[in-house]
């Protein structure tokens, strides 16, 4: 049974450098390499259903991520702002914590806490706001969470 076509997803040569670029970069935004795979498979004339195949997703995610980069290009993979507080750090501070986190361990541990972690990068919080809420932005970017640790 032949389902609906799929639009055809073409890229230029400097499109698909910038696309395997990201699809290499599965440390720091998974989320965003995988989008990067699924766009280059569909860019191998490979329908929707092909391409979940080999990536193990749906027909749906890959419907969605075909949808949107036609729509807004290689920006459209990266997510949208969400509602809610602004965040407390920047993306420098962020990713200097997810560096620290994959690459050392503390003196005497196995793992960093988000207390050890808040002290030793000299985190400040605000009133009634505590370390693992600052430390939480970091975590959202894929900080390994040790349960229990603080």
């Amino acid at each position: 049974m032949i389902g609906r076509p799929t639009k055809r997803v073409s890229i230029n040569r400097h499109g698909k450098k910038e696309l395997e670029y990201l699809a290499r970069q599965k440390r720091k935004t998974r989320s965003v390499a995988f989008r990067a795979q699924v766009i280059l498979k569909c860019s191998e004339d490979r329908t929707d259903s092909e391409v979940a195949g080999l990536l193990r997703t749906s027909n749906s995610t890959v419907g969605f991520w075909r949808k949107r980069f036609l729509e807004r290009g290689i920006e459209g993979l990266f997510d949208e702002p969400r509602a809610g507080a602004p965040r407390q750090m920047d993306d420098e501070r962020i990713e200097e914590v997810v560096t620290r986190t994959l690459e050392s361990t503390p003196q005497g541990a196995t793992h960093w806490s988000t207390r050890q972690m808040a002290r030793k990068l000299q985190l400040r919080h605000r009133h009634g706001q505590g370390h693992r809420a600052l430390l939480s932005q970091a975590s959202q970017s894929r900080v390994p969470c040790v349960p229990g640790a603080g």
